[in-house]
Formats: C-alpha cells, structure tokens, sequence
C-alpha cells in the first residue's frame, strides 16, 4: 500500500463554555486534520491539534513539519505493522503531528485489512467502549455534578486543584466527600503548588477516597519528598515528556500510582508503547487522557486505550464533551459512563474544514 494523495485541512470549533489553559482563556479548539489517499482510495484521517501552553509546538509549525514529511512521501510505501510505522516516523518531528500520522496510518493499515476498528491493527480489545471519569468544571455546582455523575453510573471524579488559595480546594473536596462518599476522586494540580502547599493540602484531605492526586507540585524533584510526608499516590503526567524522568526516583516508584498518557504530547509511538510497557511492567495504572481534541483525535485515543490502558479502568476523555461542535459528521458516542469506539471509516463534515496550500 503507497500514499497517492495527502491533505491537511484547519478546523476552529466552539467549546460550550471558555475554558482556562494556563491562565488563557479560549472559547475555541484549532488544529488541522491530515487526510492520507492510499493508492487503493482508503482515506485515512488523524488528528494535530497541539495544545496552547503545553504542546512545545506551536499549529503553525505542526503544520510545516507535516508537509515537509508527507513531501517525500507520496508514492511511497506505507508501512505494514506497527514495528513499521515506529521506524518509519522520525524522532524529530513534533508530538501532535507524529500523533496525527500515526492515527492516519493506522487507520489505512485497518481499513486495508478490512477490520471494523483502529485498534485491531495493535491488539484485541474485549468491549466495543472505554470508560471515562466524570469531569468537574468551574461552572458545575457541586450538587449539580454528584446528580449528573450519579445519573449516569460515574464512579470516578476527577477534579482540577492548584488554586492559589488552598483552602477552597479542600472545602470542595469535603464537601464531594459529603455528597457522595462513595466515589472516587482524581486530582490534577499540574505542578500549581509548592512542596509545603501540597502537603498541607494532602494532610487535610486525608481520609478521603483518593485515588492519585496528578502531578501536586511544582518542582517534580520534590516528589519523592512529597509522598514521603503525606503518602499520598502521585500519577505522572508532565513529568513523563522530560528526558531520563526515571532519575528522579533513584530508590523506589512505589509511590507512583499511575501514568497519565496523552498521545498529542507524547507523540512518537515508540514513546508511547515504551511507557505504556514501563507502567506494566511496574504495576502501574494506564490512562489514556484527551486534550480537547476532536472526535478524530478523542477516537483515536480510545482506540489505543481499549488496547493499552488498563482494563476496568476509567479514562480521562471526558474533555471531549466540552466541544459543543466536532469534525465528524456523528458525534463519537458517550453513553453514561462509556465512550463508544468509532467504526470505520471514519465520515469527516468537510463542510467545517478549510484546506492548507502547500507552502
């Protein structure tokens, strides 16, 4: 199979709501999709959509670094495996558009094969769905979401922390604690804290049904220190895009709970599968997380997660409900708890995207 064709289209789509991003607030997603025509006509999409204020790339130069790869690529042969494709993408290229092409590709190897779905090009995947955590967001009332997560059968919560006054954090998680006992929360400060106020954080929630709390502090050399005080799991999110991260754990990861992977910064899949392989073989948790990505790139996601995730576990696309539009044609379906796979081939609104000339 050789690439006839390839295109990179933009999209700009509304969020329901604005959301906060490294203290900017956006109202809409943008990225672009790249499409691949293999020589048989299977259309395969993927989605590069970097993320303002984590993606060390910016669109523009995802953009570029797309056409410089696909320039040398038309009429060539794709691969054949997914050893393949890992030799076949450059290490340099930008995380967001190795991602995009790694979703393409794949999307060609499985159509080609005739199978239903992304992921049976990589493995075998028990249910046709993955679970997802309920999301609290800045505008939801507390008695609001515990209704909506109890409607639906969510029993995890995760909550975004790391604000400058501490204690309103810790009111918010006693009164969840009140409402609803039972569930199990996940908190993400994204390294807002420094070591003496995540530990006091920690300290007066203890006790609660915490599952892991994602990256508390600012400076990722502390925290060996902050387990060591407050024995509270950390999962690592930020902290996995540095080189040699394992140095920061010289003696133990016992204190690690879980890797939260979010292939538009990961990238490359080598990156991908040798993290996803270090959590296994550690005992670790995998969690597929999204990045307001659309439904090309939330489904891609789930794709890779019914496979490598871990199993009965929820996870982190919730996000994708914050577009109140999306690039395909049918919303991916969220059905209480659960994100159903895509099938392919996946039906692009064309009608939203705006083609990029080559440079």
């Amino acid at each position: 199979m050789k690439i006839r064709h390839s295109s990179l289209f933009r999209f700009r789509v509304p969020f329901r709501e604005p959301i906060q991003v490294k203290g900017r607030t956006y109202t809409h997603r943008t990225g672009c999709l790249v499409q691949l025509v293999s020589d048989d006509k299977i259309v395969g999409w993927g989605e590069i959509s970097p993320l303002p204020g984590f993606s060390p790339e910016t669109l523009n130069e995802a953009i570029a670094a797309t056409f410089d790869f696909l320039a040398h690529q038309n009429r060539q042969a794709l691969p054949g495996s997914v050893l393949d494709l890992i030799a076949w993408l450059p290490n340099e290229l930008p995380p967001s558009t190795a991602f995009g092409l790694t979703t393409a590709v794949l999307s060609l190897m499985a159509q080609s094969r005739r199978f239903g779905y992304l992921h049976q090009v990589i493995g075998e995947s028990e249910t046709l769905s993955v679970p997802v955590n309920g999301l609290l967001t800045a505008n939801d009332t507390l008695a609001d979401i515990i209704q909506r997560l109890d409607f639906h059968g969510f029993d995890v919560l995760k909550i975004k922390v790391g604000a400058p006054d501490v204690d309103s954090d810790i009111r918010t998680i006693h009164s969840i604690r009140e409402l609803a006992p039972n569930l199990k929360l996940r908190l993400d400060a994204n390294r807002q804290w420094s070591l003496d106020e995540a530990v006091y954080f920690a300290k007066a929630i203890a006790g609660s049904p915490i599952e892991y709390i994602e990256e508390p502090v600012g400076d990722p050399f502390d925290l060996p220190k902050f387990y060591a005080e407050t024995g509270c799991p950390i999962a690592l999110d930020e902290t996995l895009l540095m080189p040699h991260w394992e140095e920061i754990f010289p003696d133990s990861t016992e204190l690690i709970r879980a890797f939260i992977l979010k292939p538009t910064f990961l990238g490359h899949p080598a990156t991908l599968l040798n993290l996803v392989n270090r959590a296994q073989n550690d005992g670790k948790l995998v969690i597929f997380t999204g990045a307001y990505e659309c439904g090309v790139g939330t489904g891609a996601i789930a794709e890779l997660a019914a496979v490598w995730g871990s199993k009965n576990t929820s996870m982190g696309l919730n996000t994708y409900r914050r577009l109140a539009q999306d690039v395909l044609k049918s919303r991916l379906i969220l059905s209480g708890k659960f994100l159903e796979l895509n099938e392919l081939p996946w039906s692009v609104n064309m009608a939203l995207l705006e083609q990029i000339d080559v440079p």
